[in-house]
């Protein structure tokens, strides 16, 4: 199936976001097909998009100095238990400034670099795709702009895409390879659309990897609806935020084939 995108001010409250379609287990055929033109568009966004273009699409928006992924680093220290709060699996980690606080570092450097103008929530709440119809929509009123290092979007992406993976476990019915499919597909044709060449599409996923896992930890400390739903679910957030942490402290990742893998714990 072909899918267009158009950009909307506000999506009918009675019809279901890309998020309330993944939790629920609907339609998961068309998942795939989705996320693939995800990656395309972002690719085209992050190829042309500039804070020039930013003021005609978002008239009333102003631009932040930080992604709250990097307001977000720059507030926790060194200390583990500023950085985890409910979480703390402090006990099975073996070198805690390896694991930990270089990451932190690495990615308080990427995020310094903040040389593009951002959506620093593009995530599936804020999509709309309905199998009826051939568009998916996304949500400008909830689309907030900052500036970033480039990949910091697909990261945000990415993290939401893996933590619908982990939610997922409470349906009766076994869904998740097609969400694994869907993080791939995403990545691999934002690969594509994007053109790096082969040195520099290695940086940029080992980039990419570092900011994704962080992205998760910190929504699993700070992301209120994710923690209502942990509440309601009776289910806890260690396997989300152990899927970060394995991100963070990995150094080896240079690939969209390689991530996913190691962030689901899955056979490579």
């Amino acid at each position: 199936m072909k899918f267009k995108f158009r950009f909307v001010t506000k999506i009918p409250t009675a019809a279901p976001t890309l998020e309330d379609i993944m939790l629920k287990g609907d339609a998961d055929e068309t998942w795939v097909a989705v996320f693939e033109k995800l990656g395309v568009l972002l690719a085209d966004i992050r190829k042309s998009f500039d804070a020039a273009d930013a003021s005609k699409v978002f008239e009333s928006e102003s631009i932040g100095k930080q992604t709250r992924l990097a307001e977000w680093i720059d507030k926790i220290d060194d200390s583990w238990d500023n950085v985890t709060k409910t979480i703390n699996p402090e006990s099975r980690l073996k070198n805690l400034d390896f694991e930990i606080n270089h990451p932190r570092r690495q990615a308080a450097d990427v995020l310094g670099r903040a040389n593009c103008v951002c959506l620093d929530n593009f995530i599936t709440k804020n999509i709309q795709s309905q199998t009826d119809q051939q568009y998916v929509q996304v949500n400008l009123n909830e689309i907030c702009l900052a500036y970033g290092p480039l990949g910091i979007e697909v990261a945000i992406l990415l993290a939401d895409i893996l933590i619908k993976y982990h939610q997922q476990l409470t349906l009766e019915h076994n869904i998740r390879y097609v969400t694994s499919d869907c993080a791939k597909n995403f990545g691999r044709s934002f690969n594509t659309k994007f053109g790096l060449n082969a040195s520099d599409r290695r940086d940029f996923w080992t980039k990419v990897s570092l900011l994704t896992g962080w992205e998760i930890i910190r929504r699993v400390n700070e992301d209120e609806a994710l923690c209502k739903w942990s509440r309601e679910a009776q289910t806890d957030l260690d396997d989300i935020f152990e899927a970060g942490l394995r991100l963070i402290s990995n150094r080896l990742i240079e690939s969209i084939d390689f991530m996913i893998p190691v962030a689901l714990a899955e056979l490579y």
